[in-house]
């Protein structure tokens, strides 16, 4: 049993980068009261063979981390998605392959929620322009049945698989549920070359405004709100 999970994901092109090994050390080494389970979500699409660098595996099978495989791409989304998928009742901690965590990062974030049970927990938050969503970023904890429940492919289709912050955001919102910043700061960007390869770099911008319209739109049509 595990009081929760630490999920993130990488892609071909930023896996071979040393920084990103330095990532999962940093959450394999966390010192805390807690129990907690580590995901790495990759996908078929970018790694079709299963085949990973040497280090990262070792990291894999000492740091006791699960990979899950999916068969589609739907980018930094699926760190989220399919764990949620998997674990549907398990709090879900989801960091990014360029952030690196102090050791104590999980123990404040679960002690927090402590204090904000059934809220989403982040160390940053920013309001979405012209909106009520509050956007979680980097170091995010969601409980359980905080979001609608929709399909993936509203993600797919609406968003581009891009933007998956502010696809939370509105489901959250839409689901009545409260986001919170933390006081503290556990969580650095890394810098350097990491950054070359990041997905906002790589993947074409999706207009995070018109996302949000024709997502609206189609869970209208689809009569789930």
């Amino acid at each position: 049993m595990f009081d929760c999970i630490i999920s993130l994901t990488t892609w071909s092109g930023r896996i071979n980068n040393p920084d990103v090994c330095k990532v999962l050390y940093s959450i394999i080494r966390q010192k805390t009261k807690y129990k907690y389970k580590i995901v790495l979500v990759l996908s078929e699409v970018e790694f079709p063979t299963h085949e990973i660098p040497e280090l990262v595996q070792l990291l894999i099978e000492g740091g006791n981390i699960e990979v899950i495989w999916t068969p589609d791409n739907l980018k930094a989304y699926k760190k989220y998605y399919y764990t949620r998928q998997k674990y549907p009742d398990a709090i879900i901690i989801t960091t990014d392959d360029d952030i690196l965590l102090t050791q104590d990062a999980i123990e404040k974030m679960m002690d927090f929620y402590q204090q904000h049970k059934g809220c989403i927990c982040a160390q940053h938050t920013h309001k979405f322009e012209n909106s009520s969503e509050i956007v979680a970023g980097w170091f995010r904890l969601y409980p359980p049945n905080t979001m609608l429940d929709v399909d993936k492919i509203f993600f797919e289709k609406c968003f581009n698989s891009i933007e998956d912050d502010v696809y939370n955001a509105i489901l959250a919102s839409l689901k009545h549920t409260k986001t919170v910043q933390t006081p503290f700061i556990v969580a650095k960007e890394l810098t350097g070359s990491l950054q070359d390869c990041a997905f906002r770099k790589v993947y074409a911008k999706t207009n995070p405004h018109d996302a949000k319209k024709r997502l609206m739109y189609a869970l209208n049509v689809a009569e789930i709100i």
